[in-house]
């Protein structure tokens, strides 16, 4: 198996632990529980968001000449990372109105 298609594999599987584990242990059910591929689907979205804000911070702080690897990584990182988790909470797994 070439080292792309291996990657590539483990991240699809990490997108389904992933799921599994938010859904079990992090949220509760939201307004998509009763369609699972519905919901599953937006996830990956919530998730592709997340890259695009990793990819986007990174190619921002270098565009202002920030260029250390370890240092755009980690606010990119950080911003993908509370960005993702409110969209999840608060848009796919929201609690329902009363």
């Amino acid at each position: 198996m070439s080292t792309a298609l291996a990657a590539s594999a483990g991240y699809i599987v990490g997108i389904f632990v992933h799921y599994v584990i938010s859904r079990r242990y992090v949220f509760k059910a939201g307004p998509l529980s009763h369609r699972p591929a519905g919901e599953f689907l937006a996830y990956v979205v919530t998730g592709l968001v997340g890259l695009a804000v990793t990819a986007g911070t990174v190619l921002a702080l270098v565009a202002i000449g920030i260029t250390n690897i370890y240092g755009t990584k980690s606010v990119a990182v950080v911003a993908s990372f509370f960005g993702v988790y409110y969209l999840r909470r608060n848009v796919l797994f929201r609690a329902p109105v009363r």
